[in-house]
């Protein structure tokens, strides 16, 4: 048995099923780690600044010894996929000129940074060819507005392997393609959606953003969080292989946050 968990540009799904190129989203991301010491206070989860064709998150890391900054924006210059190409601090702070103080003194700490373009692909139409599969941004690449890659691939191998039980290779696959597809199709698209959102692409999208987020505040926390329940709320670990072996759906179970 063969799977592919090589990225993007996954050598494997090329072979399996031809050589279209990734799609660049007009998109690029700086990224920066700051020690928290005598950086400016994060809350302690996920922050979001958004604003006209670029947004910033901030969230703490290392139990809050760390900062860890993303920020993107709208750009057509720049295509270098790699995590480790070094973006100009200089740059990222004059791209975010004029926004709250927040985000000034986060961005004034910057010393080090990288930039890499984003990069998205299209639902794939299969996931195996017999007892070759794919796993992970080989065959579902999700885009970071979600914070979901690395979990998507992390649940595609308990899946899979949980699949593997009772089965030949082929019908594993097949069952772990059933069980996954749904959702991984599903978070790439709400990525994508939030891509567009947090940029407040003209007026008329931009009122209604603010009204969209304006009314959410008026909630109750509770409420607020419930359409992510399914996705942060997951676990993958209550994937049951159906009982008769074969590659139906994988039974999906869904618990809390503090389930």
């Amino acid at each position: 048995m063969v799977i592919g968990a090589d990225g993007l540009r996954s050598a494997l799904r090329r072979q399996m099923l031809g050589g279209d190129a990734p799609r660049f989203t007009g998109q690029v991301a700086y990224r920066a780690v700051l020690d928290a010491e005598g950086a400016p206070p994060v809350a302690p989860g996920a922050t979001v600044w958004i604003g006209p064709g670029r947004h910033l998150v901030s969230y703490p890391l290392r139990s809050g010894r760390a900062v860890n900054v993303v920020a993107v924006e709208a750009r057509e210059d720049w295509r270098c996929e790699s995590w480790v190409e070094p973006g100009d601090p200089c740059a990222l702070r004059r791209g975010f000129a004029g926004w709250c103080p927040e985000v000034a003194a986060l961005l004034a700490r910057v010393e080090t940074c990288h930039l890499w373009a984003l990069f998205d692909r299209a639902p794939l139409p299969r996931w195996s060819e017999g007892r070759v599969g794919l796993l992970g941004d080989a065959c579902h690449p999700t885009l970071p507005f979600m914070a979901q890659g690395a979990a998507m691939a992390i649940e595609d191998a308990w899946v899979l392997a949980d699949a593997l039980e009772g089965r030949t290779p082929q019908d594993a696959l097949k069952a772990y393609e059933c069980a996954r597809k749904p959702r991984t199709s599903r978070l790439q698209k709400i990525a994508r959606q939030n891509g567009a959102l947090y940029h407040l692409s003209g007026p008329l999208g931009a009122a209604g953003v603010r009204a969209r987020l304006g009314l959410a505040r008026r909630l109750p926390v509770g409420l607020q969080l419930a359409p992510l329940d399914r996705v942060y709320g997951y676990d993958a670990t209550r994937a049951v292989p159906p009982g008769d072996g074969g590659p139906g759906a994988l039974a999906r179970r869904h618990v809390s946050p503090g389930g």
